[in-house]
């Protein structure tokens, strides 16, 4: 009997060890694995302490990016409708829609390079790879309600 307690510990121990610590991660979900660019990884929402009717939303995409991967990021993907989603009542349908398109320029696509050169200003030929932004805001649901044209962010 001790014994068999014994293997049977033995036995679970080492599943355990085989599985390993079991985390969340920004990529476990098997569509978005294939598509990092489109993977919203966090979102954040501050109520202004000196407005607060103003809220600021952070949204973070395309995980494990760090400072120091550089010089070449990675970028917004010209493919994707990049969203967050307000529900102001407890509902579960959203109440207002921030969608963001991002269109991309290469100025020299014989080079991977983000730049050809030292960047001084925004407009400096040396700037090779550079996004535009634009976001819209559909009040309603997403697919149904009122959408605003897109501004250039």
């Amino acid at each position: 009997m001790r014994r068999s307690r014994l293997v049977t510990f033995v036995i679970v121990l080492a599943g355990l060890w085989v599985l390993g610590p079991q985390a969340s991660s920004h990529r476990e979900a098997p569509l978005i694995a294939s598509d990092p660019l489109a993977d919203n990884t966090d979102v954040y929402a501050f109520v202004d302490p000196n407005e607060p009717g103003l809220v600021t939303f952070i949204a973070n995409f395309i995980p494990l990016e760090f400072p120091s991967s550089g010089p070449n990021f990675h970028r917004f993907d010209d493919n994707v409708l990049y969203e967050v989603m307000v529900d102001n009542n407890g509902d579960a349908v959203e109440d207002i829609t921030f969608q963001f398109r991002f269109q991309t320029t290469v100025r020299n696509p014989g080079t991977f390079l983000y730049n050809t050169g030292p960047v001084t200003t925004l407009d400096d030929p040396d700037l090779n790879v550079m996004q535009q932004g634009f976001v819209s805001r559909v009040d309603g649901p997403r697919r149904s309600g009122t959408s605003v044209p897109p501004r250039t962010i």
